[in-house]
């Protein structure tokens, strides 16, 4: 947090920049223009964020104090409901909150960018999560039986494992969660997992992220879904440094 607090103000703005300015006027790139507008926002819309924060609000606090959780007792035992579905149980209710208190219209919601592009992410994500849930749930003793001398052995290539998974899955929670038990179980000791735990973070190796499906479902022309897949400041990084563009290595015909 402290670096990138330095990173944001570091520097000066573009409109400031002499260099950035200079290749403006030169044509190499294009001017970065804000249009600011007298905004004035409506009662609905300043009572939709603040039930907004206050949702959040009570998320984190029940996170943080877990003994506020609800419980009950099932079969003799203190059953306390997950973060996970607290998480979910607010998210929703706010939102449906939201929709009542501020006359909204599910339709139009359901028309938005924002929330196709939602669903999308939530579709990938669960389901890349649930298939490697499922998959190394249900062979967990044929995948112990056939790698686990290996592993013992080497068990530098466990790393290999957390690498592609990261990779497949998008997702270093559900990489970690997916993963980790069965690198316990196949012997792997928890010094070598912890000095493996970077590579939990592959989840930009392949171009199947939910907003990278998103971008792509969107394209124009044949490498915007290419280019797309880059953020536009890290875009804008490399036309700052003059470097090229990304090449078409992943043509998939214009739309």
């Amino acid at each position: 947090m402290r670096r990138g607090v330095k990173c944001l103000l570091a520097g000066e703005n573009l409109a400031d920049n002499p260099e950035f300015q200079r290749r403006v006027a030169a044509g190499l790139l294009k001017d970065v223009k804000v249009n600011q507008k007298d905004y004035v926002p409506t009662k609905e819309a300043k009572l939709s964020v603040t039930i907004f924060g206050l949702a959040v609000a009570l998320i984190l606090v029940l996170a943080l104090f877990k003994n506020l959780l609800p419980t009950w007792v099932v079969n003799g035992k203190t059953v306390t409901i997950s973060v996970a579905h607290v998480i979910e149980i607010i998210s929703m209710t706010g939102a449906g909150v939201i929709l009542y208190a501020c006359n909204l219209k599910p339709a139009e919601v359901a028309r938005s960018s924002v929330f196709n592009g939602g669903v999308v992410g939530v579709m990938v994500t669960f389901g890349l999560a649930w298939m490697a849930d499922v998959f190394f749930a249900g062979h967990r003793a044929e995948l112990v039986d056939m790698f686990g001398e290996f592993v013992q052995t080497y068990p530098w290539t466990f790393c290999i494992v957390l690498f592609m998974g990261a990779a497949v899955l998008t997702s270093q929670g559900a990489t970690t969660a997916a993963f980790i038990p069965l690198g316990i179980s196949l012997g792997v000791s928890p010094e070598y997992l912890i000095a493996m735990s970077p590579a939990v973070c592959a989840v930009c190796f392949f171009p199947v992220a939910p907003n990278e499906l998103v971008k792509a479902d969107k394209r124009k022309n044949a490498n915007a879904w290419v280019r797309n897949t880059i953020p536009a400041k890290r875009r804008r990084c490399f036309e700052l440094l003059e470097l090229p563009e990304p090449p078409r290595t992943l043509l998939v015909g214009s739309r």
